[in-house]
């Protein structure tokens, strides 16, 4: 979840900021700390850091050093038990603030949209793991469900067990987004690691979605690929679109995240807000 009253509170100061005004550190700081919540905002819970993939864009394959560990599920507890959800009236003012301040409507499928209107209201439940590899997502997804707290977790398809997958569905999972990185197998490899393809992970997402429709289960899924502005992404890409034409999806193309880390190589510019605004979490 995202602190959306901060991210209301802070919005002039915030343009001031990137407009080059010079404001006192000390100012800026007690402002901050004046709009900020006074209890925590559970933006995201890394239940595992347990990961099968070999991504060539994500810090963990080359610099992690954490012992794999999966969270105590009493610890998992004990957060739930702490947090609440939004209120209507809250996620009404932030709607309302999205649209008048950037132009996004709530119906929009973009990556935009998805950080204006998906991550401010739920909890997301993946790190530098692949929670398809935690036991108990099935169970920590039915918490979130139970308290009124929508969830969200990002994955790897080639992960998929449909049996594990419906359970995960009947639990309330909110959304789960799949990563796929080219309609080529040798490509997605190459992105992703040998144990990762499109060819298997496309067919476990065509059965997921029989599932869904078959059972009413809720769960939106989110299809993206990560634009790495390869030559031939763009043909992948309509590909991609051609290939989930039709499907009861969200779709859409991702800006590469952990831009800190390929901040050596030359980098296409961005509209993504989550890249083009300063950290607000």
């Amino acid at each position: 979840m995202i602190d959306i009253n901060f991210y209301m509170k802070i919005n002039d100061l915030k343009k001031r900021l990137m407009q080059g005004e010079k404001m006192e550190q000390a100012l800026v700081r007690e402002a901050l700390e004046a709009a900020r919540s006074p209890q925590p905002v559970v933006f995201n819970i890394e239940t595992t850091n347990a990961c099968n993939m070999r991504c060539q864009m994500c810090p963990r394959t080359t610099l992690m050093t954490r012992p794999i560990e999966t969270l105590p599920r009493a610890v998992f507890e004990k957060i739930v038990a702490e947090m609440e959800p939004f209120t209507p009236e809250q996620w009404q003012k932030w709607q309302l603030f999205a649209q008048q301040n950037y132009g996004i409507s709530p119906e929009e499928m973009s990556e935009n949209h998805f950080f204006l209107y998906i991550l401010p209201r739920v909890v997301i439940l993946h790190g530098y793991g692949d929670p398809l590899l935690d036991k108990q997502i099935a169970k920590r997804v039915e918490l979130l469900t139970a308290k009124g707290i929508p969830s969200y977790f990002s994955c790897n398809p080639a992960n998929i067990d449909v049996a594990k997958s419906e359970a995960l569905f009947a639990s309330g999972l909110t959304y789960i987004k799949y990563s796929i990185e080219s309609v080529d197998d040798q490509k997605h490899q190459d992105i992703r690691g040998q144990a990762s393809n499109f060819s298997e992970s496309y067919q476990k997402i065509l059965k997921l979605l029989e599932l869904k429709k078959k059972q009413g289960y809720q769960t939106e899924i989110v299809i993206t690929m990560i634009d790495f502005d390869n030559s031939w992404q763009e043909h992948d890409y309509q590909k991609l679109q051609t290939a989930f034409a039709d499907k009861d999806v969200y779709l859409y193309m991702k800006s590469l995240d952990q831009r800190w880390y390929t901040q050596s190589k030359e980098q296409k510019p961005t509209q993504s807000i989550h890249w083009t605004e300063f950290c607000q979490f």
